[in-house]
């Protein structure tokens, strides 16, 4: 019993245990039937009730029901853990799927962005189709672009290509594509979120990039237009310089427009070749200037890859042809380099501003000269101011007549304060008011080192020179004198025309390369036949046949000078019976003579063409039509020797003198070559053909212009030449550029005599008359140093020819007294005056000419205008252009002599000394500085009294002087001498 007892008890300890001790969840492996089976025995047994079994009964009850619980609680929270972990898988396999959802939905928004975008690129792609082709276009010719628009010494960029068409409107198509790209794009991203960032930031960053290609293209392009237009002005400089070496600008200006137009880069200057080059130069002289200016342009092109020097000394060092001088302008003027440039005109500039005596092209003087320049030079435009040199020195300060009245740096120059002291000198002594004893004291413009310093002058002051003692130059040395033996050899060419044989002077040394007829330099101690006979084998060794000298023809004797050479073409001619003669050698060839007048040939041949051309029509005029040997080169050995006899006894010195005989006063040829280029003036249109688009020259009122026989031109045609008779009806209603075509005409022809002086009576009077009506006109319509050039050359040639002639001249009292009116103050032009004639001399016109001219050296204003009132009409022309230096010593002179608080000076009567207006006599006042109060009365101060600003004064606005009732005068009248 006990053991039965005992066994449940133990039992459930075992369980117990069993359960707690380990700590798992699994079901205990017990059955409780067992205790069912045992409750149900000892109930049916129950013999007696034991206490103690039942509470033992009781707790193993209650042990067991507390179990359960433990067991229940313990199986419930493993399965709410096992339900939450679950739970929790299901719930992060739905976020992977949701996530790959998401995944597959951003993919397929980026997809169809994607194809947005690509739509976009493609627009922008057609639209930028032209910068393709033009940046492929650009990558191919990359180099030669680059050299051509960039003077440094890197490469461009490869983003900077070029477009062709009009820049702006491609940026503003451009501009337009990529805002509708912009309102596209953010309409594509409105409303995005997180998760499709990147791609917004790659749009980003492709809007950004297209705005970058935008600005850069926008710089690129005005970078290169810079860059384009610096090497275009450094090639321009560089041309016209080498150009303007030793020749004048008017000279060079048809052939810098020609040359410009041919070769605009010096990679095409580069590219031709020297016949094309000696071609283009021929004329202009100085032939190895295009040589040098043809290897510097290989040079750029091949040794510096295309790119000009930039810097003065690499100018100086590179370039072959290009001196200290040339450097320096293009340095300056092209590149902006502070740096002076010395050439003749600025070395006169400050050879006079300075003082500087010595040989101007001595070490020391050129030294001094240019440290002068580089000191004066303006840094900030020191190409502006080189030129404003050279071109005071051009107009104002030139080699003879200097317009000193109009230098702006008067004040400043030494030498025009010299001459001012020197004429006191000379007027004191002229009216005797010089001390006896000389002044011991050294003049203040004289250098106290004259003995030994090396810029002083080595020869005496002279003063008929005046400011043109300086500079002093060496005495140039006298020109070679060379013959050379000329053969002209012609024959018939294939269309009617004949053709000149030519050969090639050698590459080095005088006319390099150039082309000329078949030439020999003369000895003079070999005879003339053997001379001969050596010229035919050199034309016989051309042309492969054999030529003897007795076949040679003498023409004539053309002579040319070049500045170191005297040269005499003795020119022969051979006429070639068959057209099939051809050369045998490389440097020969057959031209016609329209061909010869556009090649590389030298001025002097053009001479020897011309003089050719003009024998040979003069003598088929003169010789008789039945005889049928019209041709000059079928004339004989006496009749040419003949001929040349006539031409020597009609002018010595060997040379063929032509006479004119065109009757009109414009020949017919130059009438009908300006009428095809509207060259006309309109004066010279036939009336009612005004405003034709081509109007007609009427034959009546045409004249001649001027041509530069320098040109090329024949000037020495008898139907282009106009007789004395024609040239005297010529001088009248005309321009000012008729006059040179009129003189040009006369020095041809050696006018002399009565002729002559009629014909420069009526030119004097025209550009005296010119100087008064013209005065301050633009300069483009009158430059009043060109008129003085050609009326100081007319008149002096007027006084020689006075001189010079026999018998009286009824006119040489005006003419003589003109020219001292109009050079007032001139020692020449004095001395001159007082070296004629005592009946010359006293006349009434010389008489009145030379008091004003006293008064002018005594600084007497006063005295001076009241005398020029008793002048006639053309004298008030010649004297008008001192009268404004003359009316402002009037004003200097009262503004010391009645400067005084209290002084009132009457306006009425200073208008009647100055001889104007009261209106322009207080215009006048307010100009130098002197003021008129209301009371019409002038107050003078000496301390009020400044130089009026360059150009603020006007000449022409106080001409009261000049009669008033004589302005409307024709200007025939003028010329005439009926004024």
């Amino acid at each position: 019993m006990m053991s039965r007892e005992t066994e449940p008890s133990l039992l459930g300890k075992s369980i117990l245990q069993s359960t707690f001790s380990d700590g798992h969840c699994f079901r205990p492996e017990f059955d409780i039937s067992v205790i069912k089976e045992k409750t149900v025995i000892e109930n049916a047994a129950e013999p007696e009730r034991n206490p103690e079994n039942e509470k033992r009964l009781i707790e193993m009850q209650t042990f067991l029901l507390a179990y359960l619980t433990a067991k229940m609680e313990s199986n419930t929270a493993k399965f709410k853990a096992e339900a939450e972990a679950r739970i929790l898988q299901e719930m992060e396999e739905e976020e992977v799927l949701h996530n790959e959802v998401q995944e597959k939905k951003r993919q397929y928004l980026l997809m169809e962005k994607e194809r947005l975008v690509n739509e976009l690129l493609d627009l922008q792609i057609a639209a930028l189709t032209p910068v393709a082709d033009a940046a492929k276009e650009f990558t191919k010719d990359y180099k030669s672009f680059a050299t051509a628009v960039d003077t440094t010494r890197h490469e461009l960029p490869v983003k900077n290509f070029y477009i062709d068409g009009d820049r702006r409107e491609f940026l503003d198509k451009a501009e337009a594509c990529l805002k509708e790209s912009e309102a596209l794009l953010a309409e594509c991203t409105e409303g995005d979120h997180k998760d499709n960032s990147t791609s917004l930031e790659c749009l980003r960053d492709m809007k950004m990039t297209s705005k970058e290609i935008s600005h850069q293209l926008s710089g690129t392009f005005s970078e290169l237009l810079e860059l384009s237009s610096l090497f275009l002005l450094v090639f321009l400089v560089w041309v016209s310089e080498i150009m303007l070496q030793q020749t004048q600008v008017a000279t060079v200006i048809d052939y810098y427009n020609k040359w410009m137009k041919r070769w605009p880069t010096v990679q095409g200057l580069a590219a031709a070749t020297l016949e094309e080059v000696n071609q283009m130069w021929a004329g202009l002289g100085y032939y190895s200037r295009g040589k040098r200016l043809h290897e510097g342009a290989q040079k750029v092109v091949s040794e510096l890859k295309g790119h000009m020097p930039h810097t003065v000394d690499s100018l100086l060092k590179q370039l072959p042809g290009v001196g200290r001088y040339t450097a320096a302008a293009i340095g300056s003027i092209a590149l902006g380099q502070v740096t002076g440039a010395v050439d003749g005109n600025v070395i006169r500039v400050l050879c006079r501003l300075r003082a500087i005596g010595a040989d101007s092209t001595s070490p020391a003087v050129t030294e001094t000269l240019w440290s002068l320049a580089n000191t004066l030079v303006d840094p900030e435009r020191p190409g502006d101011f080189n030129q404003a040199m050279m071109e005071l020195g051009a107009r104002v300060c030139t080699p003879k007549g200097p317009l000193c009245s109009q230098c702006p740096v008067q004040s400043h120059c030494h030498s025009y304060r010299k001459v001012h002291v020197k004429q006191e000198e000379n007027t004191r002594k002229l009216l005797g008011k010089l001390d006896k004893k000389t002044s011991i004291l050294p003049d203040i413009e004289d250098c106290v080192n004259s003995g030994t310093c090396l810029l002083c002058p080595s020869e005496p002051w002279d003063d008929e020179l005046g400011v043109q003692n300086f500079p002093r130059k060496p005495a140039k040395k006298p020109p070679r004198v060379e013959r050379t033996l000329t053969c002209v050899v012609i024959r018939p060419g294939e269309e009617g025309e004949d053709e000149y044989l030519l050969t090639q002077r050698p590459n080095k040394g005088l006319l390099a390369g150039l082309w000329e007829f078949p030439s020999l330099l003369q000895e003079e101690k070999s005879s003339e036949m053997k001379q001969k006979r050596a010229l035919c084998a050199v034309i016989s060794r051309i042309l492969g046949t054999n030529l003897t000298e007795s076949l040679l023809q003498y023409v004539g004797e053309v002579v040319h000078i070049f500045s170191h050479i005297h040269q005499t073409y003795v020119v022969h001619s051979v006429c070639l019976k068959g057209s099939d003669t051809q050369t045998q050698t490389e440097n020969a060839q057959w031209l016609t003579r329209s061909a010869l007048q556009e090649a590389a040939v030298s001025t002097g041949v053009k001479k020897v063409i011309m003089f050719i051309h003009c024998v040979s029509h003069s003598q088929r005029r003169d010789a008789p039509a039945a005889a049928g040997q019209g041709h000059w080169r079928q004339r004989g050995k006496a009749q040419a020797r003949e001929a040349e006899e006539d031409g020597r006894r009609e002018q010595p010195g060997k040379e063929t003198v032509p006479r004119g005989t065109c009757q009109t006063m414009c020949p017919a040829r130059e009438l009908r070559d300006r009428e095809a280029q509207n060259r006309l003036h309109r004066f010279e249109m036939l009336a009612g053909t005004e405003r034709d688009r081509q109007p007609r020259g009427d034959p009546l009122r045409a004249v001649k212009e001027y041509s530069r026989p320098a040109a090329g031109k024949d000037s020495t045609n008898p139907t282009d030449l106009r007789p004395p008779a024609t040239l005297l009806k010529t001088v009248y209603g005309f321009v000012f550029d008729r006059l040179r075509g009129v003189k040009q005409d006369m020095i041809i022809q050696r006018v002399t005599g009565l002729d002559c002086v009629a014909i420069l009576e009526r030119m004097v009077r025209f550009l005296i008359y010119a100087s008064y009506r013209l005065c301050g006109e633009p300069l483009r319509l009158y430059d009043p140093r060109i008129n003085d050039t050609h009326l100081q050359e007319n008149l002096s040639w007027l006084l020689d020819c006075y001189a010079t002639g026999t018998g009286l001249h009824p006119n040489q009292e005006e003419f003589q007294a003109l020219g001292l009116l109009y050079n007032l103050g001139s020692a020449r032009a004095t001395q001159h005056i007082m070296e004629l004639p005592e009946w010359l001399r006293s006349s009434p016109a010389i008489t009145l000419a030379l008091s004003i001219n006293r008064a002018f050296l005594e600084r007497n204003p006063v005295r001076l205008l009241r005398l020029a009132q008793r002048l006639n009409f053309l004298q008030c022309c010649a004297l008008h252009r001192h009268l404004v230096a003359c009316r402002r010593d009037l004003l200097l002179i009262y503004s010391h002599g009645y400067s005084s608080r209290n002084c009132r000076f009457p306006l009425d009567r200073l208008a009647r000394l100055l001889s104007l207006d009261l209106s322009l006599t207080a215009r006048l006042c307010q100009t130098y500085g002197v003021e008129v109060n209301q009371d019409n009365h002038v107050v003078f101060s000496k301390a009020a009294f400044t130089e009026p600003e360059q150009g603020e004064l006007h000449c022409n606005l106080y001409h009261n002087l000049v009669a008033e009732e004589k302005r409307d005068l024709a200007v025939e009248n003028i010329i005439h001498g009926c004024a």
